[in-house]
């Protein structure tokens, strides 16, 4: 009888290491997806949080204050010529592609990685040279550390303008309740497809 016991009690020990294990796994398989199932629970972060920022106009905000629609973040400093502006025309690409729903429904914003070279000033002029301005563009910039959070949550290296790693080749989907939807890595992101999503993000209730 006790040996029967001891028997039950250690399969139910295996079950119980096969079940963790499994478990385990399930979550590092969701840790290495950039575009984990959306209403997961894994590292969901709120990715428009309340901190202090300010616009290309100069007005104060926040990214917590654009949520409400799907916003694509993408990060950029002004000084750089070429990768940036790659990425900020695969933005202008996707809000084309989004044609009459951009500007009134979908928000593209630009964070920069130099917040003490860029200011308002050039954020505004940036825009203007590359054709992204008007409703529905957001450019921002604040203090230093504030904008090392930002970075920080979104995993974005930052650094000098001239730091190689500054240069960002991410755009990352968010959805209306400031969680992400979608992460896209590549300077050959396709505006088709970044925009089908931005579709079915909006037509989520």
């Amino acid at each position: 009888m006790h040996n029967l016991i001891r028997k039950l009690r250690w399969s139910v020990a295996l079950v119980i290491a096969a079940l963790a294990l499994g478990a385990l796994t399930h979550s590092m398989v969701w840790a290495v997806n950039s575009e984990a199932p959306v209403g997961s629970t894994f590292a969901q972060i709120n990715r428009l949080p309340n901190i202090p920022l300010i616009d290309q106009s100069g007005h104060p905000t926040s990214l917590a204050a654009l949520s409400g629609k799907p916003v694509l973040v993408g990060f950029i400093h002004t000084d750089c010529q070429g990768p940036c502006e790659l990425m900020t025309a695969r933005m202008k690409a996707i809000a084309q592609e989004l044609e009459p729903a951009f500007n009134t429904k979908v928000t593209m914003v630009a964070v920069t990685t130099d917040p003490k070279e860029d200011h308002p000033a050039q954020l505004a002029a940036y825009a203007k040279a590359q054709g992204a301005e008007g409703a529905g563009w957001v450019f921002l910039t604040g203090k230093p550390d504030d904008v090392a959070h930002v970075l920080n949550l979104y995993g974005v290296p930052h650094g000098a303008a001239d730091d190689e790693m500054a240069h960002v080749f991410e755009l990352y989907l968010i959805g209306r309740d400031g969680w992400q939807l979608h992460q896209y890595h590549g300077p050959d992101i396709k505006a088709e497809t970044v925009a089908a999503d931005i579709r079915t993000a909006l037509a989520r209730r």
